[in-house]
C-alpha cells in the first residue's frame, strides 16, 4: 500500500476511546527506546491508569548509542541516565507503578541480536503476570532497526499468546515519503485523544534527548523540533493487528 494512501486511511479512522482499544485487561507497552513510550503510546499508557488496568513496560534497548562520541557520556552512564528519564516518564503519564522489563538488547543491534528471538517467552510471561489483554509496539514499517525489532517481537510474543490483542504504533514513519510502499493492508487504524498535558511532561523527562545534557556532542541525537511538534497533536494513531 502507498503510505500517502495509509495516512489518509488513518486520518479518517475513528476516534475510540482506550477500554475500546485496549479491551477489558491490562496492557503492555514495548518501547524500542526511553522516549517511544511516550512519543506514540501516551494515550494507550495514560488511558490505561486512568482505568485502573495494570501496566507494563518492556524496554528493548537503554539508548546507549544516542551520542556515540561524547566523552564525558559514555555508553554505560548514558544508559543508566536513560533508564532514569524513561522512569520519570511513565510517572508523568501516571504509571510509576508500571512492572517494567529492561531486555538490555544493543541500541541500533536489537533486530539482530540473538536475544531478540528469545525475549519474546519473557514478554509473554510479563503480561500473563498482569492480565494484559493487549501488548502494543512499534509498526513494522516504522523506519528504525530497533523499532522494526519492537515490531517483531510484538508479533511473536503473539504467537505464544494467540488470546492477546495486538497494537501497533508509530514514531518515525512521518519520514517517509508519502510514495513509500508499506505492508499495512492488514492493520485496522484508530484514533485516541492525546492527554497532551501529561504528554508533553513525559516528553521533557527526556532530556538528553532534548539536546540538554550532552554537550560534547556535536553530532549526537537530539529530537528535531518540527518532529516535535508533529507528536504533540491532538490524537495517537495505532493500528490493531487482531
Amino acid at each position: 500500500m502507498r503510505l500517502g494512501d495509509w495516512r489518509e486511511r488513518v486520518a479518517a479512522s475513528p476516534i475510540v476511546s482506550v477500554e475500546t482499544a485496549i479491551g477489558p485487561g491490562g496492557l503492555v507497552v514495548i518501547a524500542p527506546h526511553p522516549d517511544d513510550e511516550c512519543l506514540g503510546a501516551s494515550a494507550l499508557i495514560a488511558g490505561a491508569v486512568r482505568l485502573g488496568r495494570p501496566v507494563g513496560l518492556v524496554a528493548l534497548t537503554d539508548g546507549e548509542a544516542s551520542h556515540r562520541s561524547s566523552d564525558t557520556w559514555p555508553a554505560r552512564r548514558l544508559a543508566a541516565l536513560r533508564v532514569t528519564e524513561q522512569a520519570a516518564a511513565m510517572q508523568a503519564l501516571g504509571a510509576g507503578g508500571a512492572e517494567v522489563l529492561r531486555l538490555g538488547l544493543p541500541d541500533s543491534g536489537a533486530e539482530w541480536h540473538p536475544r531478540l528471538e528469545t525475549s519474546a517467552a519473557a514478554v509473554a510471561a510479563l503480561c500473563d503476570r498482569l492480565g494484559a489483554t493487549t501488548l502494543a509496539g512499534t509498526v513494522l514499517f516504522d523506519p528504525h532497526t530497533d523499532h522494526r525489532a519492537a515490531g517483531l517481537l510484538l508479533e511473536a510474543v503473539g504467537e505464544l499468546r494467540p488470546a492477546l490483542r495486538l497494537l501497533a504504533y508509530d514514531v518515525w514513519t512521518v519520514r517517509l515519503d508519502a510514495d513509500e510502499e508499506v505492508d499495512a493492508e492488514g492493520l485496522e487504524p484508530m484514533r485516541l485523544a492525546t492527554p497532551r498535558p501529561q504528554k508533553r511532561a513525559a516528553v521533557a523527562c527526556h532530556r538528553s534527548q532534548l539536546g540538554l545534557v550532552v554537550d560534547d556532542d556535536p553530532d549526537g541525537f537530539t529530537l528535531p523540533r518540527w518532529f516535535l511538534d508533529h507528536h504533540d497533536g491532538e490524537t495517537e494513531a495505532v493500528y490493531r493487528l487482531r
